[in-house]
């Protein structure tokens, strides 16, 4: 599989492409789209537009009231785990403003004490733990 992804553009192009043995997922967060190919058949699995979605109001075009939605549904016992973790999601979130930060800055961030800060609070043993008891 490969995934890339640059968030250094002037008009906050967030577009996204995962390729694997299996197919595609690309799309772009700020523009509004999703698209799903099969690499064997090269059918079109999924296609959205959220640009167009009454339904999915606010940020992310829909997808912050998708997570909202996951969550309450995990933590009423719906669901069996989350689709991403939030120790996860965390991290990822970081490693974007860290990217970002470094593009307007010009220099290479040194984020080795934030994950020795983060790591000392042990965020992964209480997800794993509610996981493991469901």
């Amino acid at each position: 599989m490969a995934f890339h992804t640059n968030i250094n553009v002037p008009d906050e192009h967030r577009r996204f492409c995962v390729i694997g043995t299996k197919g595609m997922a690309e799309g772009d967060f700020v523009r509004g789209y999703l698209k799903v190919t099969d690499a064997h058949t090269r059918k079109t699995l999924v296609e959205e537009d959220y640009t167009q979605a009454d339904s999915r109001p606010g940020a992310h075009y829909g997808a912050d009231d998708m997570m909202c939605e996951d969550l309450a549904a995990y933590l009423r016992g719906k669901m069996k785990s989350l689709p991403v973790s939030v120790v996860d999601a965390l991290e990822a979130g970081v490693a974007a403003l860290a990217l970002d930060e470094a593009r307007t800055t010009g220099k290479v961030v040194d984020f080795q004490p934030f994950w020795q800060k983060f790591d000392s609070f042990n965020p992964r043993t209480p997800w794993q733990q509610m996981e493991t008891a469901q």
